[in-house]
């Protein structure tokens, strides 16, 4: 199969697709055909290296860690899942490679793609829209009629937080650079 991986931490120019072993999951993993992967500030902060303490120095690395796709194959102890599920999700920190034609992911951080939505949608929704839910909901629980300021609100995080904010019905106020303006 094929995947863009790198051997060092670097630059883009660090960055080559390459031809692979298609990985197999292991207990309580699937193995997704990708249909759509994301990128986001995460995955090249990784691949500059200035996330080693979470990610880890094996190399080669696959790079991309948001994506959607087609259940190809499930692990020992997964039933949540099954051949053929359109899903979408993240794969860990330490393993990546969305960035290919098939990634192993735990089941964990995967789920089933609402049916509304196209595979490049779903693909943008894991880490950043995750991100803003948990500040959102879980931490603050957010309810109708609240009021919110959501700091870089055309950032990715910042858009997903503005849309959740608004379908729980508060009351939000954004804050960007003047640059973005006219984009709001």
């Amino acid at each position: 199969m094929k995947r863009i991986q790198y051997f060092k931490y670097g630059k883009p120019e660090e960055l080559s697709l390459a031809d692979v072993d298609q990985p197999q999951p292991g207990r309580g993993q699937i193995l997704v055909r990708v249909k759509a992967a994301s990128v986001n500030p995460m995955d090249w902060k990784i691949r500059r290296g200035e996330m080693k303490m979470l990610s880890g120095s094996r190399f080669p690395r696959g790079l991309g860690h948001d994506f959607s796709g087609v259940v190809d194959a499930v692990g020992p102890d997964v039933e949540r899942f099954k051949l053929g599920d359109e899903v979408f999700g993240a794969a860990s920190i330490r393993q990546a490679g969305a960035f290919a034609e098939y990634v192993v992911a735990d089941t964990k951080t995967v789920a089933l793609k609402p049916s509304n939505l196209t595979f490049e949608q779903a693909a943008t929704l894991t880490v950043v829209g995750s991100a803003a839910w948990v500040g959102l909901i879980a931490k603050a629980k957010l309810r109708a009629g609240q009021s919110v300021l959501i700091n870089g609100c055309l950032g990715s995080v910042g858009r997903s937080a503005v849309q959740i904010a608004r379908m729980q019905g508060a009351i939000v106020t954004g804050s960007c650079r003047a640059s973005g303006r006219e984009e709001a």
